[in-house]
């Protein structure tokens, strides 16, 4: 059918919902929580030529123009010294200068950028190296008095800060659970020896100063699962990363890439899954690691997600704090550039707006109106669309059928075999640790819309008793280091045939795909087999949502309001609310661009935070949301 009749579908789809307004209101009795604002945080980095230029270069000075953004956009927390690459290998003592040269932002400078700007620090220690009375002098050295009977206290007034730092959490690790990929070979650290550790480390240094809190690195499900075997309810706080995957899609998918509330509650749940039923309820949880994917967090899109995210966290009171990660330049940075020329990225914009309306208390909200296109609507578009997409058959069609498997592993490592009756075989034929993929194979895939590729096989592993166990990778075949775009089965570690299925999401360019026997972590020898592989184009199918999503919040003495609102659609929505007395002032901006997937990148005002208008008679305010924003709107 011709583009005419396609743009005619959609003008008749939404036309008969342009006049329907959402509406909020607070919800009745509903008991409020707290707003921690050590949820807007952020990751400052230990590595990285002057710290990817959050230092002036060539110096250990912070550069003043990052304080002044930090202070901008309203972080108030930070985490250092970042990551694998900062926390694997990290000696605090040359960090803060009394161990000969380090590179990076020092551990003194950081310390001092938090006490500037009045962010709450959450340092982290290694899991690979050290030892608790190493651990033990840190936190002498961060917070015990400089009366003259701490040596470690008077190391810290003799580079320039008399006083006790006071900080009061700590991480045991990053990660842990996938190894340490910074030294050769790969040093892996096994479930119950972490928790071992773990309870000699938290004794040694609740000796020092009791008031520390030391965070468990929490993760896959076999390793949260044997962690908390051995430390039972001794521990302060869980930690747990969270990355939402985003693509980019037309306007009628367009609001499933909201669905991060949903993945951070199955992130909360698989990290208390083990945990003792008695603490499950009160346990507390840092989330050092938030954003979207590699491939997509530099656009518009990626900021209303990761807002999305801070209106869950502001709600689910068990969070305290959350990192995003990463602060400038590296990799994920919200901010990008050199001296004198830094851009704010979208994500450093929302980070501006949110703080800017968020107060003391969360005020729940019900939310009612237009909800987004459902499958049924979908489908009928695609009828009338040029755009390719599969035929009945196609769906059918095992596109990883008779493909040719090749061993990309060190031959003394693993060994591939594939018998007569389609089983795959990796066998291990050292007890070397690494955590790498060990045999792929690869198709080619025609430029589908509206499709995402199902992967599902049978999975059985012997002999791999000190690992994660087998997986399934399938991603983009141009590869992981340059697209960052995969998804992975569950790891099945059982000698008995296991079903798995994931679906993976393709990039808008994507044009081939890559399918990989992974195991993620341990060492040993031992055998991964599969059998029963099919990879299949799946449609789309959307559910419908909440075309606005939102986040109220009071002062404490109720005499001002604040509401954040989140358009998912491709439409302007009119959005009302009441507040519980008489409006007698109002201001709105939006965070917005011409387009759902704009970047700054090239245009640093491509993405920009507007005014915006919004009127009010008696309790009642009402504001046009702009397609694809973030709007905040304050009152009194």
């Amino acid at each position: 059918m011709n583009a005419f009749r396609f743009l005619l579908c959609l003008s008749l789809f939404f036309s008969s919902t342009l006049h329907a307004e959402t509406t909020i209101q607070p919800v009745s009795g509903a008991e409020r929580v707290p707003v921690r604002r050590e949820l807007l945080g952020v990751n400052q980095l230990h590595y990285g030529k002057d710290s990817y230029g959050f230092l002036l270069p060539g110096t250990k000075w912070v550069n003043p123009e990052m304080v002044a953004m930090l202070r901008e956009i309203g972080v108030k927390s930070m985490r250092y010294p970042g990551g694998c690459g900062g926390t694997h290998n990290y000696d605090w003592q040359r960090s803060a200068g009394l161990k000969g040269s380090y590179s990076g932002l020092g551990l003194m400078e950081f310390l001092r950028v938090c006490e500037e700007i009045g962010a709450e620090p959450m340092l982290g220690i290694s899991a690979f190296r050290g030892s608790p009375e190493e651990a033990a002098a840190f936190v002498e050295f961060l917070n015990a008095p400089n009366d003259g009977r701490h040596p470690w206290a008077v190391e810290r007034a003799r580079l320039g800060h008399p006083e006790p730092f006071g900080v009061r959490y700590i991480e045991y690790g990053n990660e842990t659970y996938h190894g340490n990929h910074y030294v050769q070979p790969n040093t892996q650290v096994l479930a119950s020896a972490y928790a071992q550790n773990y309870l000699k480390f938290r004794a040694a240094m609740k000796k020092v100063d009791p008031n520390i809190a030391l965070g468990v690195v929490l993760g896959p499900g076999h390793w949260n699962r044997d962690v908390f075997r051995g430390i039972g309810n001794d521990f302060d706080f869980g930690i747990v990363h969270h990355y939402q995957r985003v693509r980019q899609t037309d306007r009628l998918e367009y609001a499933q890439n909201f669905a991060v509330w949903e993945g951070l509650q199955k992130e909360k749940e698989r990290a208390l899954a083990y945990c003792p039923a008695e603490k499950r309820d009160s346990v507390r949880l840092a989330l050092t690691e938030f954003n979207t994917t590699f491939a997509e967090h530099k656009h518009l899109t990626s900021a209303l997600v990761n807002a999305e995210a801070l209106f869950y966290l502001c709600q689910d009171a068990s969070f305290f704090s959350a990192q995003y990660w990463q602060f400038v330049n590296e990799g994920f940075g919200m901010v990008r550039g050199a001296s004198g020329n830094f851009v704010k990225r979208p994500n450093a914009l929302m980070f501006a707006l949110f703080s800017r309306s968020l107060l003391d208390d969360v005020v729940p909200l019900e939310v009612s109106g237009r909800k987004t296109p459902t499958a049924a609507a979908v489908e009928s578009v695609e009828k009338t669309d040029d755009r390719q997409v599969p035929d009945s058959e196609d769906f059918q069609k095992n596109l990883f059928q008779n493909r040719v498997w090749k061993n990309h592993d060190r031959p003394n490592r693993s060994v591939m075999e594939k018998s007569p009756d389609d089983v795959l075989t990796v066998h291990f034929v050292t007890d070397e640790p690494y955590n790498y993929y060990h045999v792929a194979a690869w198709t080619s895939t025609p430029p589908w819309k509206s499709v995402v590729y199902r992967l599902t096989a049978e999975i059985r592993t012997e002999g791999m008793e000190q690992t994660a166990g087998g997986a399934l990778e399938l991603g983009d075949g141009r590869g992981f280091s340059k697209t960052h775009s995969v998804a992975a089965t569950e790891s099945i570690l059982s000698d008995e045939w296991t079903p798995v299925t994931v679906d993976y999401f393709p990039l808008p360019d994507t044009r081939s795909l890559e399918l990989k026997v992974r195991r993620f972590s341990g060492g040993g020898k031992g055998r991964i087999q599969i059998r029963k592989i099919r990879v299949v184009p799946v449609l789309f199918e959307p559910k419908a949502k909440p075309v606005i999503s939102a986040l109220g919040t009071v002062s404490r003495d109720e005499s001002r309001w604040a509401v954040l609102l989140v358009n998912r659609s491709f439409e302007p929505e009119t959005t009302t609310f009441t507040v519980r007395s008489k409006v007698t002032r109002v201001e709105a901006e939006a965070l917005t661009a011409d387009a759902p997937f704009a970047t700054n990148e090239e245009s640093p005002d491509a993405v920009r935070i507007v005014p915006l208008d919004a009127t009010f008679s008696g309790n009642t305010v009402r504001v046009v949301v702009p397609p694809f924003s973030l709007v905040g709107v304050r009152g009194e």
